[in-house]
């Protein structure tokens, strides 16, 4: 019926890699929020200039992968809709 294996699947070690990625990002993409933050309150406008630029980093990663999803199920219909 079921079998119990202690060898993880690749899904599963996929999955958690993708979540402890995230969480990753997110503390780093907050850190980078308060750090812009703290340089506009307190004139460390070196710390602010370096934050600005990590989170248009974040964005233009965010936009492309979004391009890039939305490109594969373009791609992904038009392969079966020719079929």
């Amino acid at each position: 019926m079921f079998r119990i294996s202690l060898k993880p699947s690749f899904e599963f070690l996929f999955s958690v890699s993708l979540l402890v990625s995230a969480v990753a990002s997110f503390v780093f993409l907050a850190t980078a929020v308060a750090a812009f933050f703290y340089g506009a309150i307190f004139h460390d406008w070196g710390r602010s200039l370096l934050a600005a630029v990590i989170l248009l980093v974040f964005a233009y990663g965010f936009f492309w992968i979004r391009d890039y999803r939305r490109d594969r199920r373009e791609q992904r219909y038009a392969s079966k809709v020719a079929v």
